[in-house]
């Protein structure tokens, strides 16, 4: 991706927090089975799978309140008291300044990798974009900032999910999955998110239909921060782009 593109991308997107997710090949049996695999993935034979999903992609931070609802805990995971963090992660499970998080952080036994997440900007959306509560709350309230340092940060790919950060492209059962992984696989890239952002926004458009019940479903562009295993590295910009061609 060039400097140009990058620039373009980032100008398409408003930060909306940092957080720390656990490297994803130690976990991979226990987050993303085969079974799992094969009913819920758009390419299921895609090599690791990242997603914005903390089911499908955990964090290592959870409020107190929320972490009893966590399915698969970790010994290691770090649990965030209201006193040692502010409105924003109780509200959204995400830290908008990243120097607090990394006060917070410590590293996972089984490594791990700080991500940025940036919401695609609703007049980039073919149609009217359908908010939600969560949305105009996120989308206003948020302060983040990016330091200059982010036109270095990798852009791993793009996600499509709801307010609860539930994806539609790993986190449901599949409909019509043959019909699916037709159409959309060949616009994914090896972590199971779209190479770009126009076709994320087209799948957006699908998820709103197909998945009316659960949306409405926002774009969100995942940058990588660091990697301590060095699983993410090497791969993080292969075939990633802005704009279908």
């Amino acid at each position: 991706m060039t400097n140009k593109t990058l620039i373009e991308l980032l100008k398409s997107v408003s930060f909306i927090g940092f957080d720390v997710r656990r490297s994803p090949k130690p976990i991979e049996s226990i987050v993303m089975p085969p079974e799992r695999r094969l009913a819920s993935l758009l390419q299921p034979n895609c090599p690791t799978v990242l997603s914005a999903d903390r089911s499908i992609w955990p964090s290592v931070f959870y409020n107190q309140e929320s972490y009893q609802y966590v399915e698969n805990k970790f010994t290691d995971d770090i649990i965030i008291s209201e006193t040692l963090s502010d409105d924003y992660f109780q509200a959204f499970d995400l830290w908008e300044e990243l120097s607090a998080m990394l006060q917070a952080y410590k590293e996972s036994s089984t490594g791990d990798c700080g991500v940025a997440f940036g919401l695609v900007k609703p007049n980039y959306y073919a149609n009217e974009l359908i908010s939600d509560d969560w949305f105009d709350a996120i989308y206003s309230e948020s302060g983040v900032v990016p330091p200059k340092t982010a036109i270095d940060w990798p852009l791993l790919g793009f996600d499509v999910v709801n307010s609860g950060f539930q994806s539609a492209i790993s986190g449901f059962v599949l409909k019509d999955k043959n019909a699916l992984e037709k159409k959309w696989a060949k616009n994914m890239n090896d972590y199971c998110l779209f190479n770009s952002r126009d076709q994320a926004l087209l799948f957006n458009e699908h998820a709103n239909v197909d998945y009316k019940a659960d949306g409405p479903f926002y774009t969100l562009a995942i940058f990588l921060l660091w990697d301590t295993n060095g699983e993410l590295k090497t791969r993080a910009n292969k075939n990633i782009l802005l704009d279908s061609e």
